[in-house]
């Protein structure tokens, strides 16, 4: 028993706490691995709402662009293009409609026929008449065509996220 007790003393002087650095290193890491897999999951999180409002804002200036078409398949003349209708969102053909300031959109485009949920701003069009050209590009006796420009602003649930759409349409009138 003397030997026992003399050998389980050596054994316990010679301990230094190896295996308790080394958990508590293990228990660093893990910790650190946890940390960036949740700040991934977040990161991944807000890209997905992102990706979803400007969806939202997409489908919405889709909307306003098939507005504006059916605005033009209605019309019977282009009197309405004389530049006294800006606030219809009609413009003529000497003038040009600024997209970058909030007074246009504000004050000189229409808005879609369909009401869109889940949108801030509901979108809005306009429609800048360009001009005849004959039908037929090589043919320049061929009746002619109106060529109109169609621009359309659609937002997402926040008012920051908005997506412009451009279409260019020609019909006889």
């Amino acid at each position: 028993m003397k030997s026992q007790i003399i050998h389980m003393k050596f054994s316990l002087a010679r301990q230094s706490g190896a295996v308790l650095m080394v958990s508590m290193i293990v228990l660093l890491l893990l910790s650190m691995i946890g940390v960036t897999g949740s700040q991934t999951t977040n990161l991944e999180e807000k890209m997905a709402g992102n990706d979803y409002d400007r969806n939202i804002a997409f489908q919405a200036a889709e909307e306003a662009l098939r507005s504006a078409e059916l605005v033009i398949d209605g019309l019977a003349d282009l009197a309405s293009f004389d530049g006294s209708q800006n606030a219809a969102g009609r413009f003529s053909q000497t003038q040009r409609p600024n997209l970058a300031t909030n007074n246009t959109w504000d004050n000189s485009s229409a808005q879609a026929l369909r009401v869109m949920p889940l949108v801030t701003t509901q979108p809005r069009f306009f429609i800048h008449y360009l001009g005849n050209q004959p039908s037929d590009p090589l043919d320049p006796s061929s009746d002619p065509i109106s060529i109109f420009r169609i621009v359309a602003r659609g937002t997402g649930r926040k008012n920051t996220t908005r997506v412009f759409l451009q279409a260019y349409i020609g019909r006889p009138i």
